[in-house]
């Protein structure tokens, strides 16, 4: 089936996100004896499309599923898969070149494809403007950042490590405080969590409401407000306890499934296919049954058992993480941002002087990225 773009609606525009969940996909047709068994058949489906790229930050993610890339490609006797890498050169905290040629030379890989940008990918940078004008406003805003990758691999296959954040290991789950209490000596802050956490839904719900509604959104009006902090208590209100469902909810999250169809929509002007290896429902299930109703333990742990015998040690346990807000916020958007004249946005929704000031701030919100989108697109000259 031809995937499509997804197009945003105002409300989750000015969100900044995509709330709430589809229908669950079916289990799987065939079971995979185990996490890695089944990432190397997704990732294998790839590598028998040349030339496969890998989007490699250096994080361990992508060196995960680079490294098994590379297992499998050289057992089925295919080419190699290419690690390509962003480098962005005016943004120090996303600089990872350390991490990246530790895995390059550990994996034996010859052909490294490292592409340099300044502000070309800034999210109203050329790559972005691009898309916008083609395609209009996309979730995710940040899917045009595949392009020059793309661009590489043409009439071939991309792949990447999202979703390890939310797959490996338990730390993005509700079973979190009380696996790690059952786990160790307890602390009072871990037994306050874990009984959070057990708690009825109810009381997690008026929870997470009192949380949110001392989150500062200054670029919501009222009424968009209220839509943040339901969003956020609807998801709490859907959260199972159990790791193995928690995790299998991953791929039914409208966010993670109306992203991937995006980015394989995009895959295909390029004559190209695009998958997230972890995010595949047969390495989900498995994952899921490993991990059972407590969850696997933490992540090093996980990828400790996946990828151990891929990757050099150093790199499993590193607990650092390259920051890219500086990467895609840069010259081009803030630039638009003051010159902005607050017009082209839901009135009812957002508060352009709150808007504005989020924009400029030195750490500009990430669900404000769309509105920011929004808003140049808005400000265009309409073709006659």
């Amino acid at each position: 089936m031809t995937d499509t773009f997804y197009r945003m609606t105002p409300m989750e525009i000015a969100l900044g996100w995509v709330f709430g969940q589809v229908e669950a996909p079916p289990r799987p047709e065939r079971v995979f004896g185990s996490a890695r068994e089944a990432l190397e058949d997704v990732i294998l489906q790839s590598l028998a499309r040349p030339p496969c790229g890998v989007a490699f930050s250096g994080g361990r993610d992508s060196s995960a599923v680079l490294a098994i890339a590379a297992r499998v490609a050289r057992r089925e006797g295919l080419p190699d898969p290419i690690p390509i890498t962003r480098v962005f050169v005016e943004a120090p905290r996303a600089e990872e070149r350390a991490w990246q040629e530790l895995v390059v030379e550990h994996l034996g890989l010859r052909d490294w494809q490292r592409i340099h940008f300044t502000d070309e990918l800034d999210v109203l940078g050329p790559f972005a403007t691009n898309q916008l004008r083609r395609f209009g406003l996309l979730w995710s805003p940040l899917v045009y950042v595949d392009a020059p990758l793309l661009e590489l691999v043409r009439g071939g296959a991309l792949i990447d490590g999202e979703g390890g954040d939310e797959v490996l290991g338990h730390q993005w789950h509700r079973i979190r405080p009380i696996a790690e209490l059952w786990r160790r000596s307890p602390s009072p802050g871990a037994i306050k969590q874990a009984l959070r956490a057990g708690a009825p839904r109810l009381l997690r719900t008026r929870h997470v409401r009192r949380r949110e509604s001392r989150q500062p959104t200054p670029w919501l009006k009222p009424p968009g407000r209220e839509a943040w902090i339901r969003g956020h208590a609807e998801m709490e209100h859907d959260s199972v306890l159990s790791f193995a469902r928690s995790v299998r909810q991953i791929a039914s999250r409208r966010a993670v499934v109306h992203m991937t169809r995006t980015r394989r929509a995009l895959a295909e002007t390029y004559a190209a296919s695009f998958d997230s290896p972890l995010l595949a429902p047969a390495v989900v299930d498995a994952l899921a049954r490993e991990g059972g109703f407590l969850g696997p333990g933490p992540r090093t742990v996980v990828l400790g058992s996946l990828v151990g015998d891929l990757l050099p040690e150093a790199l499993l346990a590193r607990e650092t993480k390259a920051e890219f807000g500086e990467a895609y916020l840069a010259g081009p958007s803030r630039a638009f941002a003051r010159s902005w004249d607050g017009a082209g946005l839901d009135a009812e929704l957002v508060d352009p002087a709150g808007l504005r000031s989020a924009w400029l701030a030195e750490r500009v919100p990430a669900p404000t990225i769309s509105l920011l989108q929004a808003a140049w697109l808005a400000a265009q000259p309409t073709e006659r």
